[in-house]
């Protein structure tokens, strides 16, 4: 099975983080669907086209990849654990703002290519944490650095327990200027050098 991908990935020590949260969980008892894919926010998948077609989604993945971030926040703080059926998941307070989910579909719409009917975690919600599992207590943390990804992702089933991706194409949230970072005294960790 060969699908793309569109996610977003912070910069920093943050997915470093969200792994080390991600194998705290107690037990895996669940199924390990989607566990094998690589650490981001997931905001559509989609069945793998005819070649003319791959072309020209990397070509609206370029031009529109930045429309992705907007109506995000600055940053994203993260620190609650949503339960969708199964799966639990990593999630901003307040949600993905501007949801970006949508905008990851409009690209693919656009192209023509059709989003997976079944896909192995929900997009648009958070970091994937695994099925039937119970988050220890999560410590906040917030980035504002972060790439968009479209990636190829091989499968050999339906359970993505074994995934192989590459990249195709990357993109850097671009931005006016610097957020703020975590607040002085604050036990948030962030994806920025303290001055």
């Amino acid at each position: 099975m060969r699908f793309f991908a569109i996610v977003l990935v912070p910069g920093g020590n943050i997915l470093a983080r969200v792994t080390a949260i991600k194998n705290s969980c107690s037990p895996i008892l669940g199924s390990p669907e989607g566990l094998a894919l690589p650490e981001g926010i997931y905001l559509g998948f989609f069945e793998f086209p005819a070649p003319e077609l791959k072309k020209e989604f990397i070509r609206r993945f370029n031009l529109e990849a930045q429309g992705l971030f907007s109506g995000l926040p600055e940053r994203l703080r993260f620190g609650s654990v949503r339960y969708m059926g199964k799966s639990a998941y990593l999630t901003p307070f307040g949600g993905l703002s501007g949801d970006p989910a949508e905008n990851a579909r409009s690209i693919g719409a656009k192209t023509g290519l059709v989003e997976y009917a079944d896909p192995p975690i929900c997009p648009g919600i958070g970091f994937f944490m695994g099925n039937d599992v119970t988050p220890g207590p999560v410590d906040a943390f917030s980035f504002s650095n972060m790439e968009a990804l479209l990636l190829e992702l091989h499968s050999p089933n339906a359970r993505w327990d074994s995934v192989a991706w590459r990249v195709l194409r990357r993109q850097a949230r671009r931005r006016g200027g610097l957020g703020s970072g975590a607040g002085a005294g604050s036990r948030e960790a962030s994806d920025t050098k303290p001055s």
